[in-house]
């Protein structure tokens, strides 16, 4: 089948830092921020940083990794992992704005808004935009009804659950790609947004049922995303999809727009900037 990935990309996770740098005499800019991506500066105390659950494990490898870099003769730098409900820690490592005084904030990482389903009689799924926004406002509630976006498959006679609850961003994410495709979807919607859900909630979906859920979450939990079904290649006869996967995530990365400001740096999508290959591929997804 023919692959064309396309994503609208979503920034989920960020951090505050607080960074402190000094140089004499006064480099220019482009010099000093060439240097700051190939060097690191340690600096003696500990700082404690929260992080969501599905990152933990990461900071805590990223905390060990500074206890080998940042010793003698380096002054000794460290940082502690905390949960995220600890309001005393010095940065924050979250999807959602922090709550505390923010006083630096990068990006950290990306990720996407997926639609993941549990239907044993399907080796995959693929839902165009328009079957996307008929599951969430409700004119869709059969898996029969999606056939046509299914070349070739006989579509179980069933009806469709779905999660009531997703993850605000994601579901925003969603709605956000209904939008660039001129989609449109009814007022009420099947799925209310959540700050944060437990990825607990999604661990075990059940026979015939659908849910919005972060890329994230679809990874840890082993959940099969449906893929975004674009028509067919009239000259191959085959389905163009638009697959969930990291090189689409990748490439869209290359698509922000950096905005810079004293609180920080933050990144907007625009989705008309033409997507470059990642790094290490020769293909941009598009």
């Amino acid at each position: 089948m023919k692959i064309n990935r396309t994503l609208a990309g979503l920034l989920i996770l960020g951090t505050a830092t607080i960074s402190l740098t000094a140089c004499d005499p006064p480099m220019p800019p482009e010099v000093a921020a060439q240097i700051a991506e190939q060097t690191y500066t340690c600096i003696e105390g500990n700082s404690t940083v929260a992080a969501d659950p599905l990152i933990f494990d990461v900071a805590l490898g990223w905390a060990d990794s500074l206890s080998y870099s940042c010793v003698d003769p380096e002054p000794t730098m460290t940082f502690t992992t905390a949960d995220i409900s600890d309001l005393t820690a010095a940065a924050r490592i979250s999807s959602y704005p922090s709550t505390c005084s923010v006083i630096d904030s990068v990006p950290l990482a990306v990720d996407a808004g997926v639609v993941v389903y549990q239907q044993s009689e399907l080796g995959g799924l693929n839902l165009s935009p328009k079957s996307i926004a008929g599951i969430l406002d409700g004119s869709i509630t059969n898996w029969n009804q999606l056939g046509s976006d299914n070349p070739g498959y006989e579509m179980p006679d069933m009806a469709i659950s779905v999660v009531p609850t997703a993850d605000k961003l994601a579901l925003t994410a969603v709605l956000d790609y209904l939008k660039l495709t001129n989609t449109s979807i009814g007022k009420s919607l099947r799925v209310k947004p959540t700050v944060s859900p437990s990825v607990d909630l999604y661990s075990v979906l059940e026979e015939g049922q659908i849910a919005i859920v972060p890329n994230s979450y679809a990874v840890y939990l082993g959940l099969y995303p449906a893929a975004i079904y674009l028509g067919m290649d009239k000259t191959l006869g085959e389905p163009i999809l638009a697959t969930p996967d990291l090189s689409g995530i990748q490439s869209a990365t290359t698509q922000w727009k950096v905005k810079e400001s004293s609180a920080g740096m933050s990144v907007v999508l625009d989705p008309k900037i033409e997507p470059m290959a990642p790094e290490g591929s020769d293909t941009a997804y598009n």
